[in-house]
């Protein structure tokens, strides 16, 4: 191993006044121990890189070490490796800053990894198919430019506290994890936001998969911005908004998987989401308590029972509703039985320009869209908001109990307020079983004529 050592222009000063002075080295490479060692009794600053050799195999302290202004990196075997060697342990209890990259990649019995004090990587923090590694200690890094922590499958301890900020050095800056831990909380739960880079049109995105995490069972997500959040969950609950946070705004947040419950922190008093899209989860009940919801996607939730919007929602502007395949809801009205008796509301349509209605298969009645319909008491010439529907497509589900009565929503297409070239409304009429029958059998023979027509026009 070569280390070059800058010694102090002040030394001689500091011999008489007892100052201690750093001393820099420039690119330094670590094989064994002993140039460990060498490089922890003589380096305080390295100025370049510090690269392990890619077999290295030892238990090292690097305690000495505070700053490395470049990168710290290690790349091991990836293909024909040795047989695994004895497992070891890295640590450094002075290291406080890395001015580049953390990058230990391949790191071949390396089971333990502690860098307490370790608060700034300006770079990436990424660490991959380090298959021993059981623990690691990055106790005070509050901020990175991103962290990556994937192939780490016994990963069962991150000593963390929290993550504070961006630096914005290699990406909008975002978060990857992998492990057997049972908390990621230290890294979502402050209110941080991602930094755009100059003239970069890329979003900032998170993604969390509990097949990589299958231990984590709960998240408080508290980042204050972020453009897409996706989460694919099993037995897994999310809380949007954790103690410091006060206000979000999301993008889109996508959730699949089993999650078993949503809900906001107790301190959240402005969450703004442009896509809520709920798809495929174990969800049981709903309660949305955005400031302002651009989009609500539903699609094949089966468990899904009860959706419930705040009266806020009266205020949310350019709304959209998708729902599809979510058997046990029931939008037979606006309002519903409450469980000590009598009703309460849970629904309330926004006043300000509805983009896109449409209900697929779910249990739903004409008086689900009573205070729809009230805001245009004289159609076009009503004080009512001014037509801007793009789509409205309502197919409730059959049901021997509940009418759908498309007549009033057809007098609305004519009056021009709802659209004319994608609007589609189909009855559910409950006078017989014939009536039931015949409205089936109506849109087989829609789609039949449509199908020769199509053929018939080539």
């Amino acid at each position: 191993m070569r280390i070059l050592c800058v010694a102090p222009t002040i030394g001689l000063l500091s011999f008489f006044f007892g100052v201690a002075q750093a001393v820099s080295c420039h690119n330094v490479t670590i094989s064994n121990a002993a140039d460990a060692a060498e490089v922890r009794n003589d380096c305080t600053i390295i100025t370049g890189t510090l690269e392990f050799s890619t077999d290295f195999k030892e238990t090292v302290d690097l305690s000495g070490i505070e700053e490395i202004q470049g990168d710290l990196i290690h790349t091991g075997c990836t293909s024909d490796c040795p047989a695994l060697p004895p497992l070891f342990n890295i640590s450094s209890s002075t290291l406080a800053t890395v001015g580049g990259n953390l990058q230990l990649g391949w790191f071949h019995g390396l089971q333990e990894l502690r860098f307490p004090n370790l608060s700034v990587v300006e770079g990436e923090v990424s660490i991959y198919s380090a298959v021993q590694l059981e623990r690691l200690d990055i106790t005070k890094l509050s901020r990175v430019g991103t962290i990556m922590i994937r192939a780490t499958p016994n990963l069962a301890s991150i000593q963390h506290e929290i993550l504070k900020s961006f630096t914005g050095k290699e990406r909008p800056g975002t978060v990857h994890l992998t492990g057997a831990v049972e908390s990621i909380d230290s890294f979502f739960s402050y209110p941080i936001e991602p930094v755009a880079l100059e003239n970069d049109t890329r979003f900032s995105w998170l993604e969390i998969d509990s097949k990589s995490l299958p231990n984590v069972r709960h998240i408080n997500f508290g980042w204050s911005n972020l453009d897409y959040l996706n989460v694919d969950g099993d037995n897994l609950s999310i809380t949007l908004g954790a103690a410091n946070t006060t206000m979000m705004n999301m993008g889109t947040i996508n959730l699949t998987g089993n999650i078993t419950k949503l809900e906001t922190g107790k301190a959240l008093t402005n969450l703004t989401i442009g896509i809520l899209r709920i798809d495929e989860t174990g969800l049981k009940d709903l309660d949305i308590t955005a400031t302002q919801l651009s989009r609500l996607e539903l699609f094949d939730n089966e468990e899904l029972s009860t959706v419930t919007l705040p009266s806020k929602a009266l205020d949310w502007e350019k709304f959209s509703l998708s729902l599809s395949g979510c058997p046990k809801l029931n939008f037979s009205s606006e309002y519903r039985l409450k469980d000590g008796g009598g009703e309460e509301r849970f629904w309330f349509w926004p006043r300000q320009n509805i983009e896109v209605i449409s209900i697929y298969h779910i249990t739903t009645g004409t008086d689900f869209f009573k205070s729809f319909i009230e805001q245009y008491p004289n159609g076009t010439n009503s004080s009512g908001p001014a037509q801007s529907l793009e789509s409205f497509r309502i197919y409730p589900s059959e049901s021997d109990t509940l009418d759908f009565d498309c007549q009033v929503f057809d007098d609305m297409r004519y009056q021009g307020i709802l659209p004319n070239d994608t609007f589609t409304c189909w009855d559910n009429e409950i006078d017989s079983a014939a009536a039931l029958t015949t409205t089936a059998c109506t849109a087989w023979l829609v789609r039949i004529v449509f199908l020769v027509t199509t053929v018939l026009l080539l």
